[in-house]
C-alpha cells in the first residue's frame, strides 16, 4: 500500500528528484545518489535546481571553514 503524500502535506505541489555522481579525487571511485525533495511552490526544474546548488554550496563553505579554521576534524 502506497502512502499518499497529499494527504499528510496538503500543500504540497512539487516533489523534487536531484541524482547527483561525485567522484573521489584520491580513489576515482564513483558514486550516484539520489536526494528528494518536497515544495508548496510551483517552480520550474531549473528553480529548484539552483535553490538546492545554493544550499549546499552555503553547507559546504560552512563546513570547510569548521575545518580548517576552527579544525574541527582535529577534535575527535
Amino acid at each position: 500500500m502506497g502512502v499518499n503524500p497529499l494527504l499528510k502535506w496538503k500543500n504540497l505541489k512539487t516533489i523534487i528528484e536531484i541524482s547527483a555522481e561525485r567522484i573521489d579525487q584520491k580513489t576515482g571511485e564513483v558514486q550516484n545518489s539520489k536526494r528528494y525533495y518536497i515544495s508548496s511552490r510551483d517552480e520550474s526544474s531549473e528553480y529548484f535546481l539552483n535553490a538546492v546548488k545554493d544550499h549546499w554550496q552555503v553547507e559546504n563553505l560552512l563546513h570547510w571553514h569548521l575545518d580548517v579554521t576552527m579544525r574541527e576534524d582535529d577534535c575527535r
